[in-house]
């Protein structure tokens, strides 16, 4: 069995046939994961791993265009008639903010679940159980039917840079969902969708499982990039216009 820390980090890279990640391994191995985030740097730093993309490790060179689908800022709400009393109760797991509310006046439960990286599949799951947990720890009973009010589903696309006057893209589509397209640090574009469609917590699993459907998330690189040059065209000819008209304005 593996004796250092390096030695347990390097043995569950391999283990796996896929990219994963620092809280990953932590979970794996039970080691902090502030200090398999450290080891990760150092190994990648020696060669001895690669990273197929940010934030995620290999015993492989895998290239790929971006991060998979992660999932941020949930919000979960349910019914409980029966509270008695007013509560907030605050967990943080590794990357995961986890918080409960028990509002007595309106006799609602809320759970607020955050990832600034975002959420894979599996650790979704966990912080959702979490919250069904401190629910029942609370106030003694099962927690009802759930209802997912809103989350958001990101991608992340390395070395990409958006033009510097635009920053930010915003549209509504379908559904009212939001879609953002923004600088998320100084390579890296991040695609963001906000749905504030109220779903089940069964329906939500569906929906992750089968991916979002949003063309941000299921188009690749190429497509991306020619939203973001379409956008940036017509965000352009906007601000020309506008710039026309001031110019009538001063000339009068």
């Amino acid at each position: 069995m593996p004796s250092s820390k390096t030695e347990r980090i390097l043995e569950e890279i391999k283990r796996e046939n896929k990219p994963i990640s620092p809280w990953e391994i932590s979970r794996s191995t039970g080691l902090n994961h502030n200090t398999v985030k450290v080891y990760c740097r150092r190994l990648l730093e020696k060669g001895q791993i690669f990273q197929s993309y940010r934030g995620y490790y290999s015993n492989l060179r895998i290239y790929s265009m971006g991060d998979p689908l992660r999932v941020h800022n949930l919000i979960l709400t349910c019914e409980a008639p029966y509270l008695s009393i007013s509560d907030d109760i605050s967990e943080i797991h590794g990357n995961v903010k986890l918080r409960a509310q028990f509002g007595i006046k309106r006799h609602k439960i809320t759970g607020r679940i955050s990832c600034d990286d975002g959420m894979d599949y599996n650790t979704l799951c966990f912080a959702i159980s979490r919250f069904y947990e401190l629910s029942r720890i609370r106030t003694g009973r099962a927690i009802g039917e759930v209802i997912v009010k809103t989350f958001e589903a990101n991608r992340d696309f390395q070395g990409i840079r958006i033009d510097g006057s635009i920053g930010c893209l915003t549209r509504k589509g379908l559904f009212d969902v939001i879609e953002r397209i923004y600088q998320k640090s100084e390579n890296v574009v991040r695609l963001e969708e906000k749905v504030s469609v109220p779903m089940n917590v069964l329906q939500f699993e569906s929906l992750i499982k089968g991916g979002i459907t949003g063309y941000n998330v299921t188009q690749g690189l190429f497509m991306m990039m020619q939203k973001i040059e379409s956008l940036t065209e017509a965000w352009k000819f906007s601000n020309r216009m506008l710039m026309d008209i001031l110019k009538r304005i001063d000339d009068k």
